[in-house]
């Protein structure tokens, strides 16, 4: 009569050492999870530097609506990431710049100065604005960077005549 060949993972040393590994597995799994999360929040991400602030006017201070005001950004940037803009017309209540107006000019890391056209839309009443700038850069899955800036303040007048 014959005994029933045991596998070897059928003792309970093989299973102890299989527990073992499974556990440190996780420990050292958990430890590199952790390690990750610690790095993508607390690592200092530098994005751009912004050089002068608030962005200068070009041209006339004085517009009407429809026309188009344009700044002049000078920065410095140290990322490829491609940052998500939001921009405000501000005078004490806020007017929103159509996404068309809030698209950011994509700049490789460097020195850089960009000349921005901004449309005033014939609904903006006549007033004193300035142009808010909120600047989002997603660096990693969990971890955004926030950055405002702003225009020098300019003057909103009525649309000249017969002007559409």
């Amino acid at each position: 009569m014959t005994t029933p060949q045991r596998r070897m993972t059928d003792t309970p040393e093989s299973k102890h050492t299989l527990f073992k590994v499974y556990v440190y597995g996780s420990f050292v799994i958990t430890i590199a999870f952790l390690a990750t999360l610690g790095f993508w929040l607390l690592y200092p991400y530098k994005t751009i530097d912004i050089k002068e602030q608030p962005y200068k006017i070009q041209g006339s201070r004085v517009l009407h609506q429809g026309e188009n005001l344009l700044y002049t950004a000078k920065f410095e940037k140290y990322t490829y990431k491609v940052p998500t803009q939001h921009k405000q017309f501000v005078d004490g209540l806020i007017f929103n710049v159509s996404e068309e107006g809030s698209k950011p000019t994509i700049r490789d890391p460097g020195l850089g100065v960009v000349l921005v056209s901004i449309h005033i839309p014939h609904t903006l009443p006549p007033g004193v604005y300035y142009i808010h700038i909120d600047t989002y850069y997603k660096m990693n899955p969990i971890r955004e960077i926030h950055l405002e800036s702003r225009t020098e303040t300019f003057t909103v007048l009525a649309a000249k005549e017969g002007v559409k």
